[in-house]
């Protein structure tokens, strides 16, 4: 059985208020709430945590950031609230604006459906690494969060055909948000904060031999990070568990972008990838259960 920390759910609601749209590349169809638990129950995934992906509540006005923030957290708590044994919540922060980001998230982290908050690969051009994001990571920090990072399928860093942001943009930027968090030495100075790379850290176990030579400390560097297991690839698994070590890996599915027949692969990834049953278990579900506190509340408090 498997706890899943890359699924994603957008409100209507909340994407109507705020004329956002859901991406689209990849998705096999956003199902009902009932295929969905049908789903998760045929492949073996007990509990999705839930997240939105390119949709954040990014906004240049502060409060029309706090007000999408918490509508967006207030509807996906509530189907948490509804299926407390299917789901969490990654909290989507109002950046980039601090005081109503450390506002939203002191709001949300007495919820028992809270496992953490998800931020993107950049927050209007800027990188949480960002001397000035400091605040948030200590407030991170002192809450011992997960933050599950994910792009925001605009590689500004790179350019790029539109056609090829979400398949190639997106590893990309999972590989430079996570080297600039280890160049800033943030998992060290904010060890309390639990950072997810998605997709396997993008491209960082493919090119991780090139930055040996300046960046010292390299494999204790990856080590500080974690990464969710989205991918079909066996190869590609057994690479990261190669570079960034199976004890650092957590599964994910990246649903509604996979089909059922590839969420049910997924979930058997591992094994058929090798790893022994005992780190299976601990892919699957244990390592998140403990990282995110999944199983230690029944219900919503606050």
């Amino acid at each position: 059985m498997a706890i899943d920390v890359h699924a994603h759910h957008y409100p209507t609601a909340f994407l109507e208020r705020y004329s956002l749209a859901p991406t689209t590349f990849g998705a096999s169809g956003h199902h009902s709430l009932a295929q969905r638990l049908e789903l998760m129950e045929s492949a073996g995934v007990t509990r999705q945590v839930l997240s939105l992906a390119g949709a954040q509540p990014y906004f240049g006005q502060p409060s029309v950031g706090a007000g999408a923030a918490a509508m967006a957290n207030d509807l996906l708590a509530e189907l948490c609230d509804q299926h407390q044994q299917s789901f969490s919540l990654f909290a989507a922060l109002p950046l980039p604006h601090l005081d109503e980001a450390i506002a939203e998230l002191e709001r949300v982290a007495c919820w028992s459906s809270f496992a953490g908050v998800v931020v993107g690969s950049t927050i209007l051009g800027e990188s949480l690494a960002a001397e000035r994001f400091e605040p948030l990571l200590q407030a991170l920090h002192e809450r011992s969060a997960a933050v599950f990072l994910h792009p925001v399928g605009r590689c500004e860093e790179v350019r790029i055909d539109p056609q090829l942001q979400w398949p190639l943009g997106a590893p990309f930027q999972d590989t430079l948000v996570a080297l600039a968090l280890m160049l800033a030495d943030v998992p060290r100075r904010f060890p309390g904060a639990h950072f997810i790379v998605p997709h396997l850290g993008g491209t960082l176990p493919f090119v991780a031999s090139r930055l040996e030579p300046t960046m010292p400390e390299l494999e204790a560097r990856l080590g500080s990070l974690y990464y969710d297991t989205v991918t079909s690839s066996q190869a590609a698994l057994r690479c990261a568990c190669s570079v960034l070590g199976p004890g650092r890996l957590l599964f994910g599915s990246d649903y509604p972008y996979c089909s059922a027949e590839e969420m049910a692969a997924r979930v058997r990834l591992p094994a058929e990838a090798g790893l022994d049953g005992e780190e299976v278990e601990q892919v699957l579900a244990g390592r998140a259960a403990d990282l995110l506190g999944i199983g230690r509340h029944d219900g919503r408090e606050g």
